[in-house]
């Protein structure tokens, strides 16, 4: 999903399945982003619904910014 994955406003992203979960800042405003970028690309969203990280995502966050040091 390189559209997505160049958006300033998303954090990580990763496919799973039929389905993209992406970890941002401000869920109000990425998605509206969201929105408007797949429709740009002719993606058609069946469901998107708003959740918060998970202990797993947290992790994951700063392993990831350790390795980017």
């Amino acid at each position: 999903m390189k559209v997505l994955e160049e958006a300033r406003f998303i954090r990580s992203l990763v496919l799973s399945g039929d389905k993209i979960h992406l970890l941002v800042d401000d869920s109000e405003k990425s998605e509206k982003a969201v929105r408007e970028v797949l429709k740009e690309q002719r993606m058609e969203i069946l469901d998107l619904v708003v959740v918060r990280p998970t202990l797993e995502d947290a992790f994951v966050s700063i392993v990831q910014g350790k390795k980017e040091r």
